[in-house]
């Protein structure tokens, strides 16, 4: 196979350059490509060209460069009559492009050694504002052709790269170009552009194929991220093999973002940036759509809904970084008004979690701390006014949040956020607003699932992670579901999905296995078990996410209604001489209960994860859940293993609703289900062990 030649790198330093002038703003110029260049090849001398005035007065401008794969000895190169390239030899190009004045131009080329030359092409060009332009001369002295190619410098994905092919090989015919076995260009013909083509950064030897698949040679090219290549197939200047060229240009760096009003006492507001309108009647406690910026500097501009004339409440310089993702809140008083810039992450999240952004707007608030109706949020420390947390991978599942602010000794609750899904696949923004009467706002979107699952050591790559991290899951990349008979009754149930039997005869108070399905099912149907007696019959929507969900179903009664509830069961590392606990609430008659861990366990079964010294000995109290509400379930917390006296009580009245007691063993998950009891006081517990 013949190797394409392409040029050195350093033919960039010797080549002639656009002249400059004029114009306040200069778009991103972009530089020459360093080529992995494996043969060098005779290195042509470059006469500089002179200066040429057209960016004089010009309000809006192009980048242009010039590039000769022709076959004629030395080219000038005009526009409208000013001489942009002089004397430019097979091969010779701009390694960096300027800025001519947009509009339309009367390009000529003419042979450099002759007076008085005919111009051997004449055409009619137009270049518009803020665009990059490549010309390039092909053929020979009896067929010039130019070739315009206009480079697509849109924003590109962290770690790729782009790129487009020029074809100014006049006598090979259209061609194919292969990336690893891969074909990504095909039909390529003399003088024809690529559509571009988007790569992973890194090196592409790309192999170029005639139209009958006959191998020509190797391209080789290596893409940089963020950059746009084009690179030209030419014939070498002295060999007239086939060789190449490329040319690369930075693309447009981009940030997200969106404005969120969180200022309680300022009515709705317009939000301006730039001049450009992005949201009208923006009220409290929303946020406008996310947008897509340019990175750098920006004026933004917040003003009174519908009152354009008016004096802005802010008008304000605001930066923003490539690739980031923006949530600027509007907060504080009318009189103190401010903007805070939340950074969100709105890359997929991992297979079992969402993440989650905290963010402290509650006015007179110096700091709060935020802890979940089971404890403590691990790695959040005390948010002041006006900061927000990073962006955290917080578990699927159900759950509420409690705010408080004040000396750890004396906390004053300033508000809560009662249950509710959290899902994966969305990001939040949870914005304490410390008003009363206005719950913690929630802005939520939707970014995906990647390929990473949150254990006990963080998020980590899905690749290579145990199959089922608790020690319990089905343990593989699959849809899972067990169900939980917790209805008061003894009678045995079946369970069907998609009118497919899939358990039978589940006894009261027990729990299946895992069953992987291929996909979720679309319908659930609980019966008495061997009859035709349905309980309940649901078409549902559970999370399409085939790889790593598992889901519990709870089988419970309200009244004479039988109803369903859906846990996520995230898997987690648990630590040896601790169990993982979660609490079902399905008592109809009290709206919602504590539960509380009361013991006197022995040192020697448990041991602090992190610093190994025993915490048993002395008398514990922990919070299995503080508040879980009738028909939800708790978020998991970690207990230690052994004996747990466990005490539930009225979240309200705090009135006892029963005492129990139970062994837990060491790295295991279970469910605890308060079920109706027909004595005082009136609830029943019963535990269930997650099973292989």
């Amino acid at each position: 196979m013949r190797r394409l030649l392409p040029l050195p790198a350093i033919l960039g330093l010797l080549l002639l350059t656009l002249a400059a002038c004029g114009g306040d703003e200069r778009p991103p110029r972009p530089t020459e490509t360093p080529l992995p260049t494996a043969t060098e090849t005779p290195v042509p001398s470059a006469t500089p060209s002179p200066k040429i005035p057209l960016t004089e007065a010009a309000t809006e401008a192009a980048l242009l460069r010039v590039v000769n794969t022709s076959a004629v000895a030395r080219l000038t190169v005009t526009l409208d009559g000013v001489e942009i390239a002089r004397s430019f030899r097979p091969g010779m190009y701009h390694s960096a492009p300027e800025k001519v004045r947009a509009g339309q131009y009367r390009l000529e080329a003419l042979a450099s050694n002759q007076e008085n030359p005919s111009p051997l092409l004449a055409e009619t060009v137009t270049f518009e504002a803020d665009a990059s332009y490549i010309l390039v001369l092909a053929g020979d002295v009896d067929d010039l052709r130019l070739i315009i190619a206009r480079e697509d410098l849109s924003p590109l994905p962290q770690a790729t790269a782009r790129l487009q092919v020029i074809q100014a090989l006049p006598q090979t015919g259209p061609l194919t170009l292969q990336d690893a076995q891969r074909t990504i260009i095909t039909g390529l013909d003399f003088g024809a552009q690529s559509d571009p083509v988007t790569l992973p950064e890194g090196d592409h030897p790309l192999t170029l194929l005639s139209a009958d698949g006959t191998p020509l040679g190797e391209v080789p090219f290596y893409g940089m991220a963020r950059y746009a290549y084009t690179v030209v197939l030419h014939a070498g200047p002295d060999t007239g093999s086939p060789a190449a060229l490329a040319l690369r240009s930075r693309v447009q760096d981009v940030a997200q973002m969106r404005v969120m009003h969180a200022s309680p006492d300022l009515p709705a507001i317009d939000v301006l940036l730039d001049g450009e309108v992005l949201a009208t009647d923006l009220p409290y406690g929303e946020a406008s759509a996310w947008t897509t910026q340019r990175a750098g500097s920006h004026q933004l501009q917040l003003r009174p809904a519908d009152q354009p004339e008016a004096e802005p409440f802010v008008y304000k310089q605001v930066a923003l970084q490539a690739d980031q993702s923006a949530t600027l809140v509007l907060m504080d008083t009318r009189d103190r008004l401010r903007i805070v810039t939340v950074n969100e992450d709105l890359s997929p999240t991992p297979i079992n979690a969402a993440w989650l952004v905290l963010v402290n707007a509650a006015v007179g608030a110096s700091q709060i701390t935020v802890s979940t109706f089971g404890g403590t949020l691990p790695d959040v420390r005390p948010i002041p006014f006006g900061q927000a947390t990073r962006p955290l991978p917080f578990a699927a599942g159900n759950g509420g949040f409690i705010f408080e602010t004040g000396p750890a000794t004396a906390p004053r609750e300033i508000g809560r956020l009662l249950e509710r899904p959290w899902e994966v696949g969305t990001a939040y923004a949870l914005v304490v607003t410390g008003v009363p009467d206005v719950p913690a706002i929630v802005l939520q979107t939707e970014v995906g699932i990647g390929e990473t699952v949150l254990s006990a050591e963080g998020v980590v790559p899905l690749e290579g992670a145990p199959p089922a991290l608790s020690g319990w899951g089905p343990g593989a990349r699959v849809f899972a579901l067990r169900v939980v008979h917790a209805l008061s009754d003894s009678t045995p149930l079946d369970f069907l999905a998609d009118d497919t039997l899939i358990f039978e005869t589940i006894q009261a108070g027990t729990a299946t296995t895992y069953h992987e399905f291929a996909a979720p099912p679309q319908r659930i149907t609980i019966r008495v078990a061997g009859s035709e007696l349905t309980l309940v019959e649901e078409e549902v929507s559970l999370p399409v996410v085939p790889e790593g969900t598992y889901l519990t179903m709870f089988v419970f009664r309200e009244g004479n209604s039988v109803r369903l509830l859906f846990a996520s069961d995230n898997p987690l590392q648990i630590p040896d001489g601790y169990a993982l606990l979660r609490v079902v609430h399905a008592v109809p008659s009290r709206p919602a209960l504590r539960v509380e861990r009361l013991e006197n366990a022995p040192a020697s079964t448990v041991a602090t994860p992190a610093s190994g010294e025993p915490v048993g000995g002395t008398a514990l109290q922990a919070i299995l859940a503080d508040q879980v509400l009738f028909g939800q379930a708790s978020d998991p917390v970690l207990t230690p293993a052994g004996t747990a006296l466990v005490h539930v009580i009225e979240r309200v009245s705090l009135d006892p609703a029963g005492d129990f007691t139970f062994t837990l063993a060491s790295r295991t998950t279970y469910d605890l289900l308060l079920l109706p009891a027909d004595t005082p006081p009136g609830v029943r517990a019963v535990l269930v062990a997650h099973r292989e």
